[in-house]
């Protein structure tokens, strides 16, 4: 049976790249197939170390029996309408909020890294006596790419000492790829959703999470100048628009400000605000709270949501 290896709906710099470096080396049969779009710093990555030939089809239907591996995500509500949780047979993933439960016939790999990409790095390069080829000089920039977009610079919360680790060992391996350069200029692909429409903007980079409260729809922007989003006139009505559309309670717009160092949630339901106001928040409304320092939506704002 074919094996194709997926994330989340509109997929990230870190679950594109895992998924890569899965089908590239772990399971080269496999094939990818992703749901959605990507984002202006995922597809500007790939072009600058020409790998976009490395996403083949990916986003052609599945229309046949398949068996699935998950890459930055194992929760039920985030996955692509093709993936049935029975059929996932392995899952490679960082965050707290997922549901190992609901896979019944995978193995699943979820720990504290930074980067789902770290993860699996670990298992082609760091495995003892491990039989797999060294990854190429190509894809260890992307390695680097994702888990420096993913840990925000290595400022991120979620930052761990793994992490580090294998940032320094594919930095090494990727020979002739000019790192430095190409980091800031993903700091100015991810700054572009800021000149999208508002609607746009909040279903971006979007997960429904089991809150203590019901369903929430929790959006994240992560750019330099992030916070200038909270003004826009029509932000509320999106939002709600957004919590609508996936049958949420609430929605949650988060925006982690890389330049100042921030993060100002707004959300659309008050009980909804009060979980929020857990996060010692350094000035606040009912519906808008400012934090003075970068909380991620997997470190900081699922477990104040979940009590």
């Amino acid at each position: 049976m074919t094996t194709i290896v997926t994330s989340y709906v509109n997929p990230d710099l870190d679950g594109v790249a895992s998924a890569i470096l899965v089908a590239g080396y772990l399971m080269p049969a496999a094939s990818l197939r992703f749901a959605g779009r990507l984002n202006a710093e995922t597809l500007g990555v790939l072009g600058a170390l020409r790998l976009q030939s490395d996403l083949g089809d990916f986003l052609q239907p599945v229309t046949n029996p398949a068996n699935f591996v998950l890459v930055d995500c194992h929760h039920p509500a985030q996955l692509p309408s093709f993936v049935r949780p029975e059929d996932v047979i392995q899952v490679i993933d960082h965050h707290p909020d997922g549901h190992p439960e609901a896979f019944p016939n995978a193995v699943v790999q979820n720990e504290k890294v930074g980067a789902a990409t770290t993860l699996v790095v670990e298992h082609v390069l760091l495995r003892p006596a491990s039989p797999l080829p060294a990854i190429s000089a190509h894809h260890a920039g992307l390695v680097a790419c994702a888990i420096a977009s993913n840990t925000l610079d290595f400022t991120a919360p979620s930052t761990s000492a793994r992490d580090m680790k294998v940032f320094g060992l594919v930095r090494r391996l990727a020979q002739g790829i000019e790192l430095d350069p190409l980091l800031a200029s993903m700091r100015e692909w991810r700054a572009q959703i800021l000149s999208a429409s508002t609607r746009e903007a909040v279903e971006h980079d979007v997960k429904v999470i089991d809150s203590s409260l019901g369903k929430v729809a929790v959006a994240q922007i992560e750019a330099h100048g992030a916070r200038v989003l909270i003004h826009r006139p029509e932000l509320r009505q999106e939002l709600e628009a957004l919590a609508s559309s996936r049958g949420a309670i609430s929605a949650l717009l988060s925006l982690v400000d890389t330049e100042e160092g921030t993060t100002t949630l707004f959300v659309t339901n008050s009980e909804v605000g009060k979980l929020v106001a857990a996060l010692h928040p350094s000035s606040q409304s009912e519906f808008v709270f400012k934090l003075p320092y970068i909380a991620l939506r997997k470190t900081h704002v699922i477990p104040a949501l979940q009590g």
